[in-house]
């Protein structure tokens, strides 16, 4: 917000007028943008979430097919069909982008935030969570610890 002091110039204040428009626009683009996400969210099958929620993640094909006890060739498919159904081409950075336009995905990273996709609860998405067995963390890297 903008506080203008009198007596005050009238490029000043046509200026402010014109940002706070401007800003106006953009929130709008913004919204309109969050609300085809949403709608294109809405329209994936639960298969379609389970693997969006394991793309956001960063888990590959094989680790989101082992962790959901279904086939690699199932995941490829589920993706192939996300990927159209998103509009995202085939680039998994548009995905990415879109779940955190969407709120799915937390910009300071992979985590999840509970509740924005149906089936959170779900057993097998609790396995996507779960850390690798035999993969250090960060936390304890070059420690020896796993």
């Amino acid at each position: 917000m903008t506080f203008l002091e009198k007596p005050f110039e009238d490029e000043v204040l046509l200026a402010s007028v014109r940002s706070a428009l401007d800003r106006g626009d953009r929130d709008q683009k913004r919204q309109a943008e969050r609300s085809n996400i949403a709608a294109r969210l809405a329209g994936l099958s639960n298969r379609e979430r389970d693997v969006l929620k394991g793309l956001v993640a960063g888990h590959a094909n094989k680790q989101i097919a082992h962790d959901l006890g279904i086939s690699p060739r199932t995941i490829e498919n589920s993706r192939a069909n996300l990927m159209i159904k998103m509009q995202a081409g085939s680039s998994l950075s548009d995905l990415v982008r879109m779940a955190l336009i969407a709120g799915i995905l937390d910009p300071n990273g992979s985590a999840i935030r509970a509740g924005r996709l149906r089936n959170d609860l779900d057993p097998r998405i609790q396995r996507l969570r779960a850390p690798i067995r035999g993969i250090e963390t960060s936390a304890s890297y070059g420690r020896g610890e796993s």
